[in-house]
């Protein structure tokens, strides 16, 4: 008898003492937007970054297919729900109702799917996420929630973190390259991510966690103003990579720290340079398309708008800019001009100023509106840059083919890829169809990577959406709804 209950009780601990050991791990994210893979590979090979060398050495490394718009809210909500932007509802940084043309800024509460960490939550999981996209206002879960951008201000969950974080002088965000000189931004630039960092650590060895992820932004802001400079080995010419290698360090800090765990890197996608910038609003007015008012409010702003181009065609924005900051403005609020378009009139629009997307206004009957995106499709393939005759758009693609879900109307009907060298625009920011001297010599670029530790990659590829349902999959969760399949699962001692 004693010898069939020894028996019976070995025989339980393989078939579940296993599955137990399995969803009680902790799983560490860190998130490194922007991150050039190429780049990074040139700096290992130069011994610059021990941290991921090694992790990269004991590790895996997949490709992940990013999302269109290549825009940071819309890659990194597809990373958090693990479904497309048809299905939760996010296109931007700034969105609009395409029945009613009005414009808002998505934050948590437009996340139409669940994220990893609610669903973490919900099966007694305990999550720490900190600076992800839309977290704000940060929603209430089993662990900590520190909100990233867009964000009006600092919040957190739970609130009682709040004033320790501003006493600690944590920063929602780094100062903008618009508005600030390189050497003053840079400085912020190394300031708010050492303490974000600091604050992680602080979290690691204070709270109880079984998931935590921290999201780095600086490398993409970096390389949005510095991208030339490192190509042009100018004076600034080695600040993209000395700021790889602070990130370096930081994971180093940060990994040591989670000890002996599985580990996961993300990169949602990579960068390239950019020399010019189409704008589609002027394009899609001069092709008869869009159609503004006729009000003396519009007819000042075009004259304003025509002023604000004739100055950056001299060169002499710099100047103009640092007048506006001297005068107490910050020039990234005062040069933005809204026109008042004529939606009874207009055909096609854009909703927002990062996201290369144009909308057919649903006003019009389906036949017609399916005439006009393959009209407006054919005439973008021809669109050339005259100085060089060179392609503006290596792919134009329509929203039907990309995405599926429940909020599909929410997304534009036509999505454009710029060629390299290029990328385009919505707003009114200039009076012309291409714009040179730009301030942001650096721009997406399609598809990010992967770096596993102690864990078992199931491919090369992924994509972004596969990552939650993989994470769920890590503790034991199968996803309700999601777009992904598992892209790894964890190893464990024999």
């Amino acid at each position: 008898m004693r010898f069939k209950l020894i028996f019976f009780v070995f025989i339980f601990a393989i078939l579940f003492m296993g599955e137990v050991t399995a969803v009680s791990q902790k799983l560490f994210i860190i998130g490194i937007e922007g991150a050039s893979y190429d780049l990074i590979v040139s700096l290992m090979k130069e011994d610059k970054l021990p941290n991921l060398s090694k992790l990269l050495k004991d590790g895996k490394v997949l490709n992940l297919t990013s999302e269109l718009p290549l825009v940071s809210p819309v890659t990194w909500t597809s990373f958090a729900t693990g479904v497309n932007p048809g299905r939760h509802g996010i296109f931007g940084w700034q969105q609009c109702d395409p029945y009613t043309y009005e414009t808002y800024i998505p934050l948590s509460s437009d996340i139409k799917e669940k994220t990893f960490w609610r669903i973490l939550s919900e099966h007694g999981k305990k999550a720490i996420i900190i600076n992800m996209y839309l977290t704000y206002p940060p929603e209430e879960v089993n662990g900590t929630i520190i909100s990233g951008m867009p964000s009006p201000h600092l919040a957190a969950y739970p609130k009682s973190l709040e004033d320790e974080l501003e006493k600690e002088g944590y920063k929602l965000e780094a100062k903008g390259y618009v508005d600030t000189p390189k050497d003053e931004f840079l400085s912020d630039l190394y300031d708010t991510t050492e303490k974000r960092a600091r604050t992680a650590l602080k979290l690691m060895r204070s709270e109880k966690w079984d998931l935590f992820f921290v999201l780095f932004t600086g490398i993409d802001r970096i390389q949005h103003y510095l991208w030339k400079d490192m190509e042009k080995n100018s004076k600034y010419g080695e600040e993209i990579p000395r700021y790889y290698q602070f990130i370096d360090e930081k994971i180093g800090e940060l990994i040591g720290q989670a000890g002996d765990i599985p580990i996961l890197i993300v990169s949602d996608h990579g960068f390239r340079r950019v020399e010019k910038r189409f704008h589609l609003n002027h394009w899609l007015i001069e092709e008869g398309y869009l159609k503004l008012k006729p009000t003396p409010k519009n007819f000042v702003k075009t004259l304003l708008l025509k002023t604000s181009t004739f100055i950056k065609k001299i060169r002499l924005n710099d100047l103009f800019l640092n007048l506006f900051k001297k005068l107490g403005k910050k020039p990234s609020e005062t040069m933005v001009l809204n026109f008042d378009i004529d939606y009874e009139k207009t055909k096609a629009f854009t909703c927002a100023f990062y996201e290369p997307g144009i909308y057919i206004n649903k006003r019009m009957n389906e036949d017609l509106r399916e005439k006009l995106i393959n009209e407006i499709t054919q005439k973008l393939k021809k669109v050339k840059d005259p100085e060089s005759d060179v392609p503006i758009f290596k792919e134009i693609r329509r929203s039907s083919e990309i995405y599926d879900g429940s909020f599909t109307d929410l997304s534009p009907d036509i999505l454009l890829v710029t060629e390299k060298n290029y990328s385009a625009v919505g707003g009114f920011t200039f009076s012309g169809l291409l714009e040179s001297n730009l301030k942001e010599t650096g721009t997406h670029e399609y598809g990010g990577f992967m770096i596993l530790k102690g864990l078992r990659p199931k491919s090369k590829n992924a994509s972004l959406e596969d990552i939650a349902t993989s994470i769920l999959s890590f503790f034991g969760i199968k996803a309700e709804h999601s777009d992904g399949v598992p892209g790894f699962t964890p190893i464990f001692e024999k």
